[in-house]
């Protein structure tokens, strides 16, 4: 059983967003939202819903701003990307029904390789888990018919608490009423941060209820 739980609120930290198009079999605006919606909300999806490239922006003002060579091991561009430096150790953990899939990361001229290899990521799998009335300073997105919550950020370790069914397989999840967050056990979290991954992923501990 795993001895610690962590937080990556990947799409509030701004060195992680990066804008990119997707490849044309894709550019389908409902479709490419339902990926990205139904990925945040921990479904299990095949390859053939992902993108096979997408492309930096069209646009000088992203290149000189972003700087795309120096993009980090974990991106968000509409989905969640990782190096295969990343991808090679996050293998090694219970995926449960989620995946890694290959993906081609290009410069705005739809040729040239952007820093190497890159996997989307497919989180797949749901646990309820996050105990919003226990988590301090927590958020609720008042727009949404069903809770939403979204963590405070900047966050402290400590402000999200889960229950304990967190510690149960597998080591990657999400909860449906957690936005823009996925959860990893802290073997894995630990597997990267020791790889000097710890401000790419930005991870935090979180408390779990007694």
């Amino acid at each position: 059983m795993a001895d610690s739980v962590w937080l990556c609120d990947l799409l509030r930290n701004d060195a992680a967003l990066f804008p990119f198009d997707w490849d044309p079999a894709f550019v389908d605006g409902e479709k490419m939202q339902s990926v990205i919606y139904r990925n945040e909300m921990g479904e299990s999806l095949s390859a053939e819903l992902f993108p096979k490239e997408i492309y930096a922006k069209d646009d000088q003002n992203y290149d000189t701003k972003l700087r795309y060579d120096k993009m980090h091991n974990l991106v968000w561009a509409g989905i969640t990307l990782v190096s295969a430096v990343a991808a090679n150790i996050i293998r090694n953990f219970d995926l449960g029904q989620g995946a890694l899939y290959p993906i081609k990361v290009l410069a705005k001229d739809r040729q040239t390789p952007l820093r190497g290899e890159y996997f989307a990521w497919n989180f797949g799998n749901v646990k309820n888990c996050y105990l919003p009335d226990r988590s301090p300073r927590t958020n609720r997105n008042q727009y949404t018919a069903s809770p939403r919550y979204y963590p405070p950020y900047p966050h402290l370790e400590g402000d999200v608490v889960l229950s304990a069914n967190s510690f149960e397989q597998p080591d990657v999840w999400v909860d449906p009423i957690v936005a823009t967050t996925f959860f990893v056990h802290g073997n894995l979290a630990n597997a990267l941060v020791k790889a000097g991954m710890l401000n790419d992923f930005d991870f935090k501990r979180c408390a779990i209820a007694d």
